[in-house]
């Protein structure tokens, strides 16, 4: 994948920040999302969504042979907030079933083995249909735009995003849906999102981890942000360019 071209989709994504758009992704590949989108409050006051498959479709001019296998994505790498419910890929989870949330540093959770299981996902998602190479591409280049924005800064490596949500099913079995490679890399890039998850859960009274303090000392974070950068486009590179 030519990085030159994905930091050049970023640019022309970004052109059109909306008004509501914080500061904080101004410059980043969602801000032109974000004038069709706009942000969630904290708590949520309404319901707010985005996917993978809502930024290939909002890119450009969708190939009319790829629309079928596009529409396959329609949830895939969702994130969803709101004040019944949270929304992970195709999965809306009610804020009553909802018992805590659990939490990682960017780090922790953005790494070549998630990056694999979520193509694995993806697979199984989106099976040989037509089209389902051009739809590849273009989620090859929207993930790109997005990693590296989001590793073009240290400090987001150190942020705490929500990356699983406890909740209860029919009977009141436990069970947890974990925030996949893709929903990391949205909760990343737009804070405000991951904000009002974390938010509207604790004002449902589920329990929400303690936040802690970023480092002071950068530097690792700095070294570590260009190896991990380096490492995720190469896997970006063989993974998006496969038949």
């Amino acid at each position: 994948m030519d990085l030159r071209g994905m930091a050049q989709d970023a640019r022309r994504l970004g052109a059109g920040l909306g008004a509501k758009a914080t500061s904080s992704v101004s410059a980043s590949p969602l801000a032109g999302v974000l004038e069709r989108h706009g942000l969630p409050d904290a708590p949520a006051a309404s319901e707010w969504e985005l996917s993978i498959g809502s930024l290939v479709a909002g890119a450009g001019r969708v190939n009319p042979v790829a629309r079928q296998a596009l529409d396959l994505l329609d949830r895939f790498g969702r994130v969803a907030v709101g004040p019944a419910f949270v929304g992970l890929d195709n999965e809306d989870i009610p804020w009553t079933a909802v018992t805590g949330l659990r939490a990682a540093t960017v780090a922790q959770v953005l790494t070549e083995s998630a990056l694999d299981r979520e193509m694995d996902r993806l697979r199984v998602v989106l099976p040989p249909v037509p089209g389902r190479r051009w739809v590849l591409g273009r989620v090859g280049d929207v993930v790109g735009s997005l990693l590296d924005w989001v590793l073009s800064d240290e400090g987001r490596l150190g942020a705490e995003i929500v990356t699983a949500v406890d909740h209860k099913k029919r009977l009141g079995r436990a069970t947890t849906s974990t925030v996949g490679f893709f929903g990391v890399l949205l909760l990343t890039a737009l804070p405000d999102v991951n904000r009002s998850i974390w938010s509207t859960a604790a004002a449902r009274g589920a329990t929400v981890p303690p936040a802690r303090a970023p480092s002071s000392d950068a530097a690792p974070l700095r070294a570590e942000a260009g190896d991990r950068r380096a490492a995720l486009e190469r896997r970006l590179t063989g993974l998006f360019t496969e038949p």
